[in-house]
């Protein structure tokens, strides 16, 4: 691999964590579609998805952690505490 392929490369994995990283915005909307549902309809969403992202290989725990952490402003601390609890499950 020459430089320039290096550098190339290394721009579009650059690219590819910024996706990953949840913006303030993303977290805003994810708060306002998810803000009405009681804790056992959160619960059964929560394990749908990352029952779908382990079957497809795209499950990310940290990711996940940094998105709870991310809207953790916005949560009351119990709620917060219940979804640290039920992340250390999904390890």
């Amino acid at each position: 691999m020459n430089f320039s392929d290096f550098a190339k490369q290394k721009i579009k994995e650059e690219k590819i964590q910024e996706k990953k990283q949840m913006t303030q915005e993303d977290a805003l909307s994810t708060y306002n579609q998810l803000k009405d549902l009681n804790a056992d309809q959160l619960s059964s969403r929560l394990y749908q998805q990352v029952k779908q992202q382990k079957e497809s290989g795209t499950f990310n725990y940290e990711m996940l952690k940094n998105s709870v952490e991310s809207i953790k402003g916005f949560l009351a601390p119990q709620t917060y505490q219940n979804l640290i609890s039920l992340l250390e499950t999904l390890k």
